[in-house]
Order: C-alpha cells, then sequence, then structure tokens
C-alpha cells in the first residue's frame, strides 16, 4: 500500500496517510492537514473553551430559574397556611363540650 507524506499546516511535522486519501490529498493542494498532536491540542482548547461556557451558562440558569422556585415555594407556603387557618377556625367554630360538673 502506498503511503504519502505530508506536512503538517501548524507545527511542519510530517504526516503520513496510508492508500487512495493520501494520494487525493496530497494531489488536491490541501493545506489543512494536521499531525495527531495539533489536532488533539485544538480539541483540547475548543473542550475548555466549551466548558468555560457552560458554567457560564449555569450561573444564567440557576438564576433564571430562582425566580419560578421561589414562585413554588410561596405557592406551596401558601396552601399549607390556609388550610391550617380554616381547620383551626373549623375547630374554633364547634360548640364547646360541657365539662361535666359534680
Amino acid at each position: 500500500m502506498t503511503v504519502f507524506s505530508l506536512r503538517c499546516s501548524s507545527c511542519d511535522a510530517a504526516v503520513e496517510i496510508h492508500g487512495r486519501l493520501g494520494f487525493k490529498l496530497k494531489n488536491s493542494g490541501s493545506g489543512t492537514v494536521l499531525c495527531r498532536r495539533c489536532r488533539q491540542r485544538s480539541f483540547l482548547e475548543a473542550r475548555g473553551r466549551q466548558l468555560g461556557e457552560q458554567q457560564d451558562n449555569i450561573s444564567g440558569v440557576l438564576k433564571r430559574r430562582l425566580i419560578p422556585m421561589a414562585a413554588v415555594v410561596l405557592a406551596v407556603g401558601l396552601i399549607i397556611g390556609t388550610a391550617f387557618l380554616s381547620r383551626n377556625r373549623s375547630q374554633d367554630a364547634l360548640p364547646a363540650t360541657e365539662s361535666p360538673s359534680r
């Protein structure tokens, strides 16, 4: 099988490409061939940027979710408080039983 040796467009290291793909790349004059080290470095840099953006987005998401969660907690508190007060009022409205006299 034929092996073509091309130069990395970033660090000028030799990149060996086997077979028909190497032939096509060499004849096309494509200057975007990257070696494994440059591809890994660019991937890690892109991933680091992406993770940084995700952390920024997480703080924004927490801020956006804080108001709805506070509204839910307030609504649940009002429902429980209303149920508790109505239960106490209904118990107060009942006539008191007379204590047995001696």
